[in-house]
């Protein structure tokens, strides 16, 4: 199950369905199981197109700086510093993409949506914007 913080099991018969203290708790509701688990599989696709998504740029980039360089020096000046980029933009990506894996794996794990810092949930407006965040807003700006 992709969050062992909660209990996502159905509640007992004998248990009312409007009892909040049945159903977990996220971001200032209470919610049913099933909404847990539909938000959160959203997310999963979301990462997965992600992760494809800069895979196949990275594949780009890469593709980009192994190409010849001119025999002009004026141009090979030029393929030099746009490698430069390529480059950095490779780091970039490479960046992101494991962060990316990382909450893919959180996911797997029954980690995700915690924070790794104060292990307080992660808001899910938080992690709408940056599905790859390992820090809820308060421990992100106590960083910064």
């Amino acid at each position: 199950m992709w969050i062992k913080k909660h209990n996502l099991a159905t509640p007992a018969a004998e248990e009312s369905c409007h009892n909040p203290s049945v159903f977990p708790y996220v971001q200032g509701m209470y919610r049913q199981p099933w909404e847990i688990a539909e938000m959160y599989s959203d997310i999963e696709q979301e990462l997965r197109e992600l992760e494809q998504s800069l895979e196949q740029r990275l594949s780009d980039v890469k593709a980009g700086l192994v190409q010849q360089h001119s025999a002009d020096s004026k141009e090979q000046a030029i393929e030099r510093e746009n490698d430069e980029v390529l480059q950095k933009i490779e780091e970039s990506i490479m960046a992101e993409l494991s962060q990316v894996k990382q909450a893919l794996r959180r996911l797997s794990s029954g980690e995700y949506g915690i924070c790794e810092e104060c292990g307080d949930e992660i808001a899910v407006e938080r992690l709408k914007a940056m599905p790859f965040a390992t820090l809820c807003v308060a421990c992100a700006e106590a960083r910064e």
